[in-house]
């Protein structure tokens, strides 16, 4: 990033922190104060998008999808957890991720240069896609288990946010640009079937959400692998051990006595 790009992450990442930290310190006075934290945190994005942002607002309006989603996520989730280490971890985790946003929204899409390749920018948004899914997860089965919503409008929130990250993914690396639509419609529906076997498990809504996200981020891979052509019986072979040690490694501490 450049140095007026680097002084414009950092007012919007600062906007962003006060924003968060005063849902968690002052939820009572949220209402009052959300207002103005809000523009000047959307003036803040708009800023760093650039003056060109409606000349192009087609491209740069998909692209803010991933971190609009993100902050969404991130406050329900302040909300709703009582934690506050895990609160701290979470706040922290999302303003960095809005940081690296910045640092590689203008690769996105990514083209197959030599910079994109200096940048890991695809780990990078990897990254973001998995956090924006875990969080997704954790705040819908949150509201199905702990305020009661509808298991049809779980299903249809679980199918929508899985349709529009794997939309973005596939957008983002330019590939099936001809089937994206049916493409991320299809890994959705596989995600909803995870989704509707964890429901019945009787455990909390932080595991479940990490299976969910762990076979998310596992479809991530084997996707990209097949794209890049890297995609043989060794990979398939590493992608399945590593998905079978941290799934027992959730399972080894999961509590099963406990139904949230």
């Amino acid at each position: 990033m450049t140095l007026v790009t680097r002084i414009k992450a950092l007012t919007t990442c600062i906007a962003l922190l006060i924003f968060f930290e005063a849902i968690y310190f002052r939820t009572q006075f949220f209402a009052a104060i959300a207002l103005p934290i809000s523009i000047v945190f959307v003036l803040a994005f708009l800023w760093i998008l650039g003056p060109d942002f409606f000349y192009r607002r087609e491209l740069k309006a998909k692209k803010t999808i991933l971190p609009f989603l993100l902050i969404l996520a991130t406050t329900f989730f302040l909300f709703i957890e009582p934690t506050i280490v895990f609160k701290q971890t979470i706040i922290f985790a999302s303003v960095f991720s809005i940081w690296i946003f910045y640092a590689i929204y203008r690769k996105i899409p990514i083209e197959d240069t030599a910079e994109s390749k200096k940048l890991p920018v695809q780990n990078w948004l990897n990254f973001l896609l998995v956090l924006t899914a875990f969080l997704c997860f954790w705040v819908i089965y949150n509201f199905y288990f702990a305020y009661a919503m509808p298991l049809w409008i779980s299903m249809l929130l679980v199918l929508l946010i899985s349709l529009i990250l794997f939309y973005y993914f596939f957008w983002s690396i330019n590939i099936y640009e001809k089937i994206i639509l049916p493409f991320a419609a299809l890994l959705g529906l596989s995600i909803l079937e995870v989704f509707l076997v964890l429901a019945f498990w009787s455990t909390s809504p932080t595991s479940r959400s990490l299976i969910l996200v762990l076979t998310f981020y596992i479809l991530l891979g084997l996707i990209l692998s097949r794209a890049k052509n890297q995609l043989n019986k060794a990979r398939i072979i590493e992608y399945l051990i590593v998905f079978l040690i941290i799934f027992l490694m959730i399972i080894f501490r999961l509590n099963w006595d406990r139904m949230i």
